[in-house]
C-alpha cells in the first residue's frame, strides 16, 4: 500500500506554468491492485500524461513492465479527460517477472506530457516531493498474496465531527515502516501494532 498525495491546483493559468511544477498531479498515485505479474495504479493530473515505472524490491534487482500493452493488447497507460485541467491516468502494468512476496517493493514512477515526446521525464521528487515515508527512498508497497492482516474502512461523511480515518492509516503505515515491519507479518509485533496490511477494504 502507498499513501495518496494531493497538491492544490493553480486556479489561474495552468498553461502558463511548466509541467515540472508540483501542481501537475492533483491526487495519487493510488495503488489499486497488485498481482504476481501486475501492478495497477491511478492518478489525477492537470494535463494528459504518459508514464513509465521501474520496481525495486528490497534485496536488490529491478522489475520492469513486459511491454507497452498487456497480454490482451490493452494499452498499459490510458488517459481519461474529465475537464480542461482534470485528467485521470489509469496505469495497468503487466510485468516481465514475478514480484517477490512479503517484501517491500519500491517503485520509481515517472511522468511526462502525453503530447510532447521531447519533454523530460519527471520523477515523484518533482510532482510529489513529500510522497515517501521517512526512512524510505521510494514510495512502495508489500505484495501479500496470503492475507494476514486487513485494514477496513466504511463510508466517509465530510460533515462528521470525527477525524479522517485515512490519516490514521497513513500514521499506522509510517509506524510499521519505522519498526521495520514491512514483510507482511502474520501476527502483531511486540509493540502491539498489527502486521503490514495485505489490503485496504472499503465497504
Amino acid at each position: 500500500m502507498s499513501a495518496p498525495t494531493a497538491a492544490t491546483p493553480n486556479p489561474v493559468g495552468h498553461d502558463s506554468r511548466g509541467p515540472d511544477s508540483t501542481d501537475l498531479v492533483l491526487a495519487g498515485p493510488i495503488l489499486r491492485r497488485v498481482e504476481a505479474r501486475r501492478v495497477v495504479l491511478w492518478l489525477a493530473s492537470t494535463r494528459p500524461l504518459r508514464a513509465r515505472i521501474v520496481l525495486h524490491p528490497d534485496g536488490g534487482g529491478e522489475i520492469r513492465p513486459a511491454g507497452a500493452a498487456d497480454a490482451a493488447g490493452r494499452a498499459q497507460c490510458r488517459s481519461l479527460r474529465a475537464g480542461d485541467h482534470l485528467h485521470y491516468l489509469l496505469l495497468d502494468f503487466a510485468l516481465a517477472a514475478e514480484l517477490p512476496a512479503s517484501r517491500w517493493i519500491g517503485y520509481a514512477l515517472e511522468l511526462a506530457p502525453a503530447d510532447d515526446e521531447a519533454a523530460p521525464w519527471l520523477g515523484w521528487q518533482d510532482w510529489a516531493p513529500d510522497l515517501c515515508y521517512p526512512g524510505r527512498t521510494l514510495p512502495g508497497f508489500v505484495f501479500a498474496p496470503r492475507v494476514a492482516a486487513l485494514l477496513h474502512g466504511s463510508c466517509r461523511k465530510p460533515h462528521h465531527d470525527g477525524g479522517d480515518g485515512l490519516v490514521r492509516v497513513d500514521r499506522l503505515l509510517a509506524e510499521l515502516i519505522a519498526r521495520g515491519a514491512t514483510d507482511a507479518e502474520p501476527v502483531p509485533g511486540p509493540d502491539g501494532l498489527p502486521g503490514w496490511p495485505s489490503a485496504l477494504v472499503l465497504t
